[in-house]
């Protein structure tokens, strides 16, 4: 039996043990929410070697006009990419063939997927052919589909970012169910796995322009695995990075 007992000598139990202490900066999965315009897909360019999946009519890439990102247009769940046009699943699986067959090569080092609600919204449609109601067999169907998405890219070495827009839910006069504008239960499941859940605002007046915020507020559930500040004024990657190294007297 190993023990964890402070002074105790662990009795050999022929196992291999992982060290926390070895764990170097690490590949940052981060879902980034808030209301249109609050500089999510502006913090989202910020990363490293950028590309973005982004829905189809979902107008925020034109934030990024004029500079130089990648991204594909997602329409639909399993369609061909044709002209930079397709289905997400396809998109994801072309992307992890291409890591698999030379990861040294591979020429992002961040995947984005913009406004995860929009595409939750496609899915929906999709499996209800836009006649039928979503039922608990189509539910369970977009559930697994997009936790498929999820797990094909936490399998790659590169940061991966979700954005959202909002929702409030108002439960009564004094109860408000904040948080990210995706249907069913996905909206839990796919920021509780990733190690930051950031919210952001705009600010008021030129500068700042953003705060993105890392511990909760306003009652959504903003948080963070590494010690990040409670808020951060136009935040971008490099600001983040900066807490994601162990500090060398804790890693000695």
């Amino acid at each position: 039996m190993v023990s964890g007992l402070k002074g105790v000598k662990p009795v050999d139990s022929g196992l291999s043990f992982l060290n926390t202490k070895n764990i170097a900066a690490p590949w940052l999965q981060i879902f980034i929410m808030g209301d249109p315009g609050s500089g999510k897909t502006q913090l989202a360019s910020t990363f490293p070697r950028p590309v973005f999946l982004v829905p189809k009519n979902e107008q925020s890439m034109l934030t990024l006009r004029g500079n130089d990102f990648p991204y594909i247009e997602i329409d639909s769940m399993r369609g061909p990419i044709v002209n930079g046009v397709g289905g997400m699943l396809t998109a994801v699986r072309a992307l992890e063939a291409q890591y698999a067959a030379s990861p040294q090569d591979f020429p992002f080092d961040t995947i984005v997927i913009e406004q995860i609600g929009h595409y939750s919204d496609i899915v929906q449609r999709e499996l209800t052919n836009n006649t039928q109601q979503m039922d608990q067999q189509k539910w369970g169907l977009y559930l697994n589909h997009m936790l498929e998405i999820q797990s094909v890219l936490r399998r790659l070495d590169v940061h991966l970012v979700w954005t959202s827009h909002t929702k409030i839910e108002k439960i009564n006069d004094t109860t408000s169910i904040c948080g990210a504008n995706i249907s069913g239960q996905a909206a839990t499941k796919i920021p509780s796995s990733c190690d930051v859940i950031a919210y952001c605002e705009s600010g008021t007046g030129k500068d700042p322009r953003f705060r993105t915020h890392f511990r909760r507020f306003n009652g959504f559930n903003a948080r963070s695995r590494f010690p990040l500040p409670a808020v951060i004024e136009n935040c971008t990657f490099d600001d983040i990075a900066q807490y994601l190294a162990v500090p060398e007297e804790t890693a000695q």
